[in-house]
């Protein structure tokens, strides 16, 4: 006998969240709609309405991280230099990481003059 009151416990259950789901969804699906037209205002992150503007930001921000990253580098292929002893492989090293991190640097520079560059051409001020 309790085995039969176990299982029928066990029906109840399923029983339970055979109706308990389907009335869920039921629920959300009719209040949902509801929830679209509240009036929501969500503010510009990116402090730009112009497409020149978000261009203008990015630009900065990338010129922003590769002035605070190339002394950085500098620093650590002059390490790697002084600390070479005599190693060809780790002169190498240091000496592609001071040309890498030039290259870089000088791009950065680039970007930020061919945006300048641009905005005067097309009439705007930079």
């Amino acid at each position: 006998m309790p085995k039969k009151c176990k299982a029928g416990s066990i029906r109840k259950r399923k029983m339970r969240k055979q109706i308990l789901i389907p009335l869920t969804l039921l629920t959300l699906s009719l209040v949902a709609p509801l929830l679209v037209f509240a009036q929501v205002e969500i503010e510009n992150p990116l402090e730009a309405s112009e497409i020149w503007e978000l261009i203008k930001n990015v630009s900065g921000i990338i010129f922003k991280f590769a002035a605070a990253i190339a002394p950085v580098m500098i620093a650590i292929a002059g390490f790697m230099f002084l600390t070479s002893g005599g190693d060809m492989h780790r002169v190498q090293t240091a000496k592609r990481i001071l040309v890498y991190t030039a290259v870089g640097f000088a791009i950065a520079l680039l970007q930020v003059a061919l945006y300048n560059v641009i905005i005067l051409i097309l009439g705007g001020t930079p």
